[in-house]
C-alpha cells in the first residue's frame, strides 16, 4: 500500500494542467484575502497560488488546527476552480468532517469510504477538484486507492491536514510518508 501510494503520487507530477496562471492566481488570491473578514497571513496566500498553479494530481496543504487554512486556502481554491468549470468534491474520513469541509465549500462532502465505493468516470475530462481534509487520518490503503482512484477518474486530488495531529486508526501515516517523499 505504502508503495502504491507513493507510486501513485510520484506518477501525477505535472501531469495536470495548472487552474489559472500565476498571474490569474494572485489576483484571485487578493481579491479573497481583501473580502476576507480577517487578515490573511503570508502561508495562506502562497499555498493558495500554489494550489491554484500546480500541475501535480496530487498536492497537499500541511497546516495546524484552527489556521483558517478551510475558509481561506480551501475556500478560494474551490470558489477559483469552480469559476473554471471544476467539479469540486469535499471529502473526509468522519462524516462530522466530511459535513463541516462541504459546507465551509458550499457542496456537500461526503466519507473518503463513501466515496472509494462509487464509481468515478473520466467524463469531467480533468476537471474535478477532490478535496480531502484531515488526510492525516487516512490509512496507507485508503490513501493509495483513493489516489489511484483519482488517476482513473482524471481528477486532481487535494490532501489536507497536519502530521502533528490525530494519525489513522489502520496501518500506515500516509499523509507524512508522502511529505517525507516530496510532494
Amino acid at each position: 500500500n505504502e508503495q502504491r501510494l507513493l507510486r501513485a503520487e510520484a506518477n501525477g507530477r505535472g501531469k495536470v494542467g495548472a487552474i489559472q496562471t500565476p498571474e490569474k492566481a494572485a489576483k484571485a488570491v487578493a481579491r479573497a484575502a481583501l473580502a476576507s473578514d480577517y487578515p490573511w497571513t503570508a502561508d495562506q496566500r502562497e499555498a493558495a497560488k500554489a494550489l491554484l498553479t500546480s500541475q501535480n494530481r496530487v498536492t497537499a496543504v500541511q497546516g495546524y488546527a484552527g489556521t483558517a487554512k478551510t475558509t481561506t486556502v480551501l475556500a478560494t481554491l474551490a470558489h477559483e476552480a469552480a469559476a473554471q468549470g471544476y467539479k469540486i468534491t469535499a471529502l473526509a474520513p468522519t462524516a462530522s468532517a466530511a459535513r463541516t469541509l462541504g459546507e465551509a465549500l458550499g457542496t456537500r462532502g461526503e466519507t473518503v469510504a463513501k466515496h472509494l465505493m462509487g464509481q468515478h468516470s473520466n467524463a469531467t475530462n480533468g476537471r474535478s477538484v477532490w478535496i480531502v481534509d484531515e488526510a492525516s487520518m487516512l490509512s496507507a490503503r485508503d490513501t493509495a486507492t483513493l489516489l489511484e482512484s483519482a488517476e482513473k477518474a482524471n481528477a486532481r486530488g487535494i490532501l489536507v491536514g497536519d502530521v502533528k495531529q490525530l494519525g489513522s486508526v489502520g496501518a500506515g501515516a500516509a499523509f507524512a510518508q508522502l511529505q517525507g517523499a516530496g510532494m
